[in-house]
């Protein structure tokens, strides 16, 4: 059985030699870093070459999104989210920083997104609701899924 080492450390300054991980999953941590362009470069350098890297980023313009920082500024006086992002932001960086996008999901989640997407999608003329639901659908994404790989594969 293969031996696993758990390793405790600041995204902005993974204590690791380079091409150390041949997979590597970022799950909503990008929202919380204050450096996202640092984080991303640590990743690529820790991440071999044809390595893949899962990330799931979170809308930072959808409605979730809108009520999670009301909620924070009413309870905790502060929003914990330091980062926001669209999906063509995501793109961008992940090709910055070197990677081959190789798929994007969208997660949708929490109950405006059900079912306001659902209401909108059954008003009568459906030609026009459609038309709405399609340019209201970016606000409704709580997330995106990323699979993406480390330039360089064949």
């Amino acid at each position: 059985m293969p031996e696993a080492r758990l390793v405790v450390g600041n995204a902005e300054q993974i204590p690791l030699k380079g091409c150390a991980f041949d997979c590597i999953i970022c799950y909503y941590l990008m929202k919380h870093v204050l450096e996202r362009e640092t984080v991303m470069d640590n990743i690529s350098r820790v991440l071999k070459e044809k390595g893949i890297l899962y990330m799931t980023v979170e809308n930072g313009h959808s409605i979730n999104d809108v009520l999670f920082r009301l909620g924070g500024k009413i309870i905790r006086g502060r929003y914990s989210h330091v980062q926001k992002f669209r999906k063509r932001n995501v793109e961008a960086l992940l090709r910055d920083k070197g990677f081959e996008i190789e798929n994007i999901c969208e997660i949708r989640a929490g109950i405006l997104d059900y079912v306001g997407t659902a209401l909108i999608e059954r008003v009568p003329f459906s030609n026009a609701s459609t038309k709405l639901s399609r340019r209201v659908g970016k606000y409704m994404s709580a997330s995106w899924d990323c699979k993406a790989a480390k330039e360089g594969r064949s």
